[in-house]
């Protein structure tokens, strides 16, 4: 085993086992000060997220337990100062810094925050999220830095080796959840993202971009718990269109529809059972490098590294059983399934194992630590994230 991934273990499991004790509950406050870590992805990797905060924010509040916490008495608004840190293939060891004011009342927050890889890779991102519980939620980011992305190909046959580009990327979403009836959302969204892949090399490989993306989500969601749920469903479903604006009109006429449902079921002693499908179909259109769809990382086929397999639609099968070792740590065994492709689906799905580990402090601090090793034919990748990948 590599040097780096035997040190992340022993820093998961210290990390594991301290969350457990009495120390880190004092250090952040038993009172319900809520504590938010946030790794952002960027468009094309969706890597991982991290947050800590009290249960409240995390129960559906369709549930009458949730009801009973959202509706207590809650402190003042909060200033929060935030380190954090995380791994992911592409871009190695990552670590930054935030600083969050949060409103327990309503759960409303603004988040600013920075991340580097130390190595070529920083973002800043802005984040305002302005939610009125069983309404409705608004939901504005920016983002701006560099972006270091592997390139190994298109369609679902690329090569073990890649390039690796850098570029400036600039990235914006306005988003906003009308709650219609209980668990139903339905909403707006408007995307902009602007891309120099010239700012930092000669070399020209793709076009640069300029280009909104907007659309409407329509939301079911009956999970138990947000961040690792035990029981429930969900279900989204999107529509987006890339219109002709932007410096150079790229992603004309440009139609997507996305997908995604999963299904959670305990199947005894607190043994959950987690099903996914998702998928999206580039309806008419060719989208630019950043709207493509990738599979690969710490998501979908978690065998393979992030951006191994792109195209214009995809679809993704993922099962994953996830049981209790001690009452602080998790084990996972999962496989993941699926293609993508920009003509038809013609090959035999590819598929990848996962094993891993998560340490479950959902009911303190509302956070998992997650580690994966995935192991499909183009060999084995190493994960550490935050929270389940669905």
């Amino acid at each position: 085993m590599p040097f780096y991934i035997a040190a992340v273990f022993i820093t998961f499991f210290l990390i594991a086992v301290s969350a457990r004790s009495q120390d880190l509950v004092e250090a952040f406050d038993e009172d319900d000060v809520p504590v938010s870590i946030e790794v952002f992805p960027t468009i094309t990797t969706r890597s991982f997220s991290l947050s800590l905060s009290p249960m409240s924010q995390w129960l559906n509040p369709q549930y009458p337990a949730a009801e009973a916490v959202t509706t207590a008495a809650q402190p003042p608004i909060q200033i929060l100062p935030i380190p954090f840190a995380g791994y992911q293939d592409t871009y190695g060891i990552l670590l930054g810094a935030a600083l969050a004011l949060y409103d327990p009342e309503t759960q409303t927050r603004l988040t600013t925050s920075y991340l580097t890889n130390l190595d070529g890779y920083e973002r800043y991102k802005e984040r305002f999220q302005w939610r009125r519980p069983n309404e409705w939620l608004l939901d504005v980011s920016a983002s701006v830095g560099t972006d270091i992305q592997h390139y190994y190909g298109e369609g679902d046959n690329t090569p073990g080796a890649y390039q690796s580009y850098l570029s400036q990327l600039s990235f914006g979403t306005v988003s906003f959840q009308y709650s219609f009836k209980d668990n139903f959302y339905l909403g707006p969204s408007v995307e902009y993202l602007y891309r120099d892949w010239n700012a930092t090399t000669n070399i020209t490989v793709f076009a640069n971009e300029s280009e909104f993306r907007v659309g409407a989500q329509a939301t079911w969601d009956y999970r138990d718990i947000i961040i690792e749920p035990h029981s429930g469903s969900y279900y989204q479903l999107g529509l987006f269109t890339l219109p002709a604006v932007g410096n150079n009109g790229l992603g004309t006429d440009v139609w997507q529809l996305e997908g995604d449902a999963r299904d959670y079921v305990t199947l005894f002693d607190h043994v959950v059972l987690a099903l996914r499908a998702n998928g999206a179909w580039t309806m008419t259109g060719q989208p630019s490098y950043s709207f493509e769809y990738a599979l690969g990382g710490t998501s979908e086929l978690r065998g393979f590294n992030t951006n191994r397999f792109r195209g214009l639609d995809f679809y993704g099968l993922q099962g994953e059983i996830r049981f209790p070792i001690f009452p602080w740590l998790i084990g996972a065994t999962s496989v993941d399934a699926g293609d993508i492709t920009s003509t038809a689906f013609t090959n035999f799905p590819l598929m990848s194992w996962q094993v891993g580990l998560r340490s479950d402090v959902v009911e303190e601090l509302g956070i998992i630590f997650r580690v994966d090793y995935g192991f499909s034919y183009g060999g084995s990748v190493f994960i550490y994230s935050i929270n389940e990948p669905f």
